[in-house]
């Protein structure tokens, strides 16, 4: 009886050996599904964020790179670090850049009548016979609109001096079905 027990061990132990031998190839070769691209501070950016911005932003500009988008992505994550300080409440990313920039760059911005009527008689012909009243509200948006780009890059600027920010652009495949 001893005996065939041993065989019936020896022989569940050689089955055991063989399908475990049989799933090798298998973990193997798995593919990754996703990795990190970008790191700002402790927030890790995976490809899959990537690929989705990425998306959205050729259907809107259709020769954007990858490296381009994911520049983006860092500068949006890091006007949202620095939002939370002062929305320490909010965690929509997208209601935490824009009540920031409502506070700190938009609040800020005043462009003086001397600067709204400057650019109106700079550019009298491209009004043709509209007076000034009648366009001095949308120079000064157009003006306002300038001057918080201007202040939005310098914010940007001095955030990506202070931050830690690491790219693999390795990591990003190119070609379809990963971007360019």
């Amino acid at each position: 009886m001893k005996l065939a027990d041993k065989g019936q061990k020896r022989r569940t132990a050689l089955l055991f050996i063989v399908l475990v031998l049989l799933f090798i190839p298998c973990v193997v070769s798995a593919a990754v599904l996703d990795r990190v691209v970008a790191f700002v501070g402790s927030d890790a950016i995976m490809l899959s964020e990537l690929r989705a911005n990425v998306a959205r932003a050729r259907a809107v500009v259709p020769d954007i790179t990858d490296m381009e988008v994911l520049n983006t992505m860092i500068n949006r994550k890091l006007l949202a670090v620095e939002a939370k300080k002062y929305f320490p409440e909010e965690n929509d990313e997208d209601a935490l850049v824009r009540d920031y920039m409502d506070l700190k760059i938009r609040a800020l911005v005043t462009i003086p009548e001397k600067d709204i009527r400057d650019y109106y008689n700079k550019n009298k012909t491209n009004f043709g016979n509209v007076g000034f009243e009648q366009v001095r509200g949308q120079i000064e948006k157009l003006l306002e609109e300038k001057e918080v780009n201007r202040r939005l890059r310098d914010q940007i600027q001095d955030l990506r001096a202070r931050a830690w920010i690491k790219t693999f652009p390795d990591a990003i495949p190119a070609g379809p079905p990963a971007l360019k």
